[in-house]
């Protein structure tokens, strides 16, 4: 993957209550271990992604910072194994960049 852009595509279910892994008393589940209030989802938020129109989570935020952490979502440097390199996150261009060695 040459851009570091990687989309989820998930469906989603309504949950009943008797589910004891929700947070609240209702919710939306997905295949995987993930359950959302229908707030954190909904209404959906209109961005743009290289030039095409996109819908993200109401509270994309909070579900990052669930999912990976505050080091997951607000660390500059990330390391890819399968290369061995490390990029760090350059906020002038908004994008991941390979640090160089010094």
């Amino acid at each position: 993957m040459k851009t570091g852009l990687y989309i989820d595509l998930t469906i989603l279910v309504k949950t009943p209550n008797r589910s004891s892994f929700l947070r609240d008393k209702y919710g939306l589940a997905c295949k995987s271990p993930h359950t959302y209030q229908y707030d954190e989802l909904f209404p959906l938020r209109i961005s743009t992604l290289e030039g095409v129109e996109i819908y993200l989570p109401n509270k994309y935020h909070s579900i990052l910072l669930n999912e990976y952490g505050e080091k997951g979502v607000n660390n500059p440097k990330f390391y890819y194994k399968k290369t061995g390199k490390t990029y760090v996150f350059d906020k002038n261009e908004m994008q991941w960049v390979e640090q160089q060695e010094n």
